[in-house]
């Protein structure tokens, strides 16, 4: 794929996603929406699943304009209407927020995990909890991440047909010559009945295991797997680009978030 094909491809992707919302998958969760049911609206705040908000309202603890609510089919108009949960103002997510973040190691990518009390969503807001995240990395790798509560923007970030790049700085053991990595991680490795491929590599250190990787895809642990069938161990990994964001670009200490938009993907 040449220079140009990818940017095409990237612009093509923006369009596609821009079109599919304009046709009305999101007239409802955007950010002008009339109305939304109040347990959804508080939901879309980041406090819980609709059930749990339901809990809320029964036990008067949500009010509507200062009037406490009652009537769990309440429609709340998110430009003029004032809720708040125990007294305390809440707010909605724009569906159009985009973030990107730099995670530290140690963390793990998942809303919850009863074996795990550190998860990437301890560092973010509450109110971003709900968010859905793209690119996601194991618990001891470090990098950029995207995250949004646009649900087609995860998809077009997340599958693979979508060709979007997402760039690895490495450091391994026993680091192989580059033209060793070229020629089996070009072509592909089989392992665990898949094959694991890579769209570029570089050694950019090869005294110190510093490696560039580049891959389309996203299988699970899948750097690991590939420098395992080689002899070589990963013991850094951190992800450095997602399509046109640059990690360096963003000024992001690990742990720390920013806006973006959608432009600056792709």
């Amino acid at each position: 794929m040449t220079v140009l094909d990818g940017q095409k491809k990237r612009v093509g992707l923006l369009e596609k996603l821009n079109n599919t919302q304009e046709t009305g998958l999101h007239k409802h969760e955007s950010k002008t929406a009339d109305s939304l049911r109040i347990n959804r609206f508080l939901s879309r705040c980041g406090l819980g699943a609709r059930r749990d908000m339901d809990e809320l309202i029964r036990a008067g603890r949500v009010t509507l304009n200062d009037e406490i609510v009652t009537d769990f089919s309440t429609l709340v108009h998110p430009k003029n209407d004032s809720v708040k949960v125990d007294g305390k103002p809440v707010e909605s997510i724009p569906v159009d927020l985009v973030i990107a973040f730099n995670k530290p190691p140690g963390y793990l990518c998942s809303h919850m995990d009863v074996f795990h009390d550190k998860t990437v969503f301890n560092l973010l807001p509450v109110a971003y909890k709900k968010m859905n995240m793209a690119g996601r990395l194991d618990l001891l790798s470090r990098g950029l991440m995207i995250f949004t509560s646009d649900g087609d923007l995860i998809q077009t970030l997340s599958h693979p047909s979508n060709h979007l790049k997402k760039k690895y700085l490495l450091q391994v053991e026993n680091c192989p010559d580059e033209s060793v990595l070229r020629d089996k991680f070009l072509r592909g490795v089989e392992e665990g009945g898949e094959l694991l491929r890579a769209r570029e590599v570089e050694v950019s250190d090869p005294e110190n295991g510093f490696v560039f990787v580049v891959l389309e895809e996203g299988k699970k642990r899948q750097l690991h797997r590939m420098f395992a069938t080689v002899g070589s161990k990963v013991i850094d990994l951190q992800r450095v680009q997602m399509g046109n964001l640059k990690l360096e670009n963003l000024n992001l200490k690990e742990g720390e978030f920013k806006e973006i938009s959608k432009e600056d993907i792709f």
